[in-house]
């Protein structure tokens, strides 16, 4: 069977389940405007298509091997659980019943509790196993469950075994064998196939009791033989059908609470995307100013509560109407982008860079004092100054002016900061530009 994926990079591996549409036509006709098919995950339901999880008789859905381990490892609590307590309450039934050995059993009394005892030998041994050693448990359930209940049943038949006919024995342990195979069926983990490994052999035993202990091949007793026969084969058929239906609806469950967190990964990525795109100017890649200004008025709030150096750069890029008049938006747009990168290389990763409108840009320098900024603003400008803007046409040369500020006492609010910044761009354009002037 094909794996799909459909979604976003984030969507976990899944399967892809039959329901009446290929992976892909499902996959195509739930995303096809987004064009998000892909080989890797689960497929979504087409509207309109039969359903998903409608049981099938006996149809067990094959998953991929690396699936069908993260299956079993979702129902491991589950296999603990109930093979904790049913020993528990194996055990305690054993001992409460064979109290009736008395009357029912009188002439193999010693025997019969004896393999009583066995019995809750091996139920106490596996949930200590549980106690002590989960992984190991886990790892050999299928054994250890197949094991068990066959060693339970098995003692049954010899209890039906040393018990003579006349004996009442032989009928109510004919009901214990009964409860040994449909427990084994009720709280199976395993597959049906599986679990008839416990009901299959345990009804051959009792035919072989039934006809070579009991004589029940008799004319006069066949029709008890066949009653016995046909009860414990429908003690085998009915709780494997319910055992089929169980599994098909855990492992619905299962696929339901995969689908649900790759719809949740692909719609956090989404939101992600989304604040990011909200966040980011789309021609430069930098911190639009809505963003950038937010940052800033955090920043701003931390250094007065705490008493901690700030700093602001003003960025403008001198003349830079003239690169659209002479070569055009588009070579206007390419010289902002190789702005930007010389910018970023020289600014530090707990600076925050954004483009506030333009060609302008503003630089927020956490804990930096007026002439580490000052540093930062002439390193700035001699990287923009000393290289050629890279156009498709041949490169120009470009200068920046900078206006530089520091957190002062005066500055109540960001817009303080801001408003000095922007007159201290405003002196270095007027003093002749590709400078930077500190206020």
């Amino acid at each position: 069977m094909p794996i799909y994926r459909c979604g976003g990079g984030m969507s976990k591996i899944a399967a892809g389940f039959d329901n009446g549409f290929s992976g892909h036509e499902n996959c195509r006709m739930t995303r096809r405007a987004q064009g998000r098919c892909r080989p890797g995950s689960l497929p979504t339901r087409a509207p309109g298509s039969d359903d998903v999880f409608a049981y099938r008789l006996f149809s067990r859905r094959s998953y991929p091997p690396e699936l069908e381990r993260e299956y079993q490892k979702d129902i491991d609590q589950g296999k603990v659980r109930t093979t904790w307590t049913v020993n528990i309450l194996g055990s305690l039934i054993v001992l409460v019943l064979g109290l009736l050995d008395l009357w029912t059993l009188p002439s193999s009394f010693l025997e019969g509790w004896m393999i009583r005892l066995a019995i809750i030998a091996v139920l106490v041994a596996v949930n200590v196993v549980i106690r002590f050693r989960r992984a190991w448990f886990l790892r050999h359930y299928r054994e250890i469950y197949i094991g068990e209940f066959l060693w339970c049943g098995s003692c049954m038949l010899a209890m039906m075994w040393i018990a003579t006919p006349t004996e009442t024995a032989a009928s109510n342990y004919f009901v214990g064998l009964i409860m040994v195979v449909v427990t084994s069926y009720s709280f199976s983990s395993l597959s049906v196939r599986e679990s008839l490994l416990i009901g299959v052999p345990l009804l051959v035993g009792f035919a072989v009791i039934a006809v070579g202990r009991y004589g029940l091949a008799a004319d006069y007793t066949w029709p008890v033989a066949m009653a016995n026969i046909c009860d414990l084969v429908a003690a085998n058929a009915i709780p494997a059908l319910a055992l089929d239906m169980r599994e098909h609806y855990l492992r619905s469950n299962f696929e339901l609470n995969r689908r649900v967190l790759a719809d949740k990964e692909e719609l956090l990525a989404a939101k992600g995307e989304a604040e990011l795109l909200a966040q980011t100017d789309s021609l430069t890649g930098v911190l639009n100013r809505r963003a950038v200004l937010e940052h800033a008025q955090g920043e701003f709030v931390r250094a007065r509560r705490f008493g901690h150096a700030m700093s602001l750069l003003m960025i403008d890029a001198d003349h830079f109407k003239r690169i659209n008049d002479t070569h055009g938006h588009q070579a206007g747009d390419e010289a902002l982008r190789s702005l930007t990168s010389i910018i970023r290389t020289n600014l530090r990763d707990v600076d925050m860079l954004g483009r506030i409108g333009g060609e302008e840009f503003v630089v927020v320098l956490v804990e930096t004092s007026l002439n580490q900024a000052m540093d930062t603003a002439e390193r700035i400008r001699r990287a923009i100054a000393s290289r050629d803007i890279p156009l498709r046409y041949g490169g120009i040369h470009l200068t920046a002016s900078l206006g530089v500020v520091s957190l002062a006492d005066a500055d109540r609010e960001l817009k303080d900061l801001m408003s000095r910044a922007d007159s201290a761009l405003y002196l270095a354009k007027e003093g002749g530009r590709n400078r930077s002037v500190a206020v």
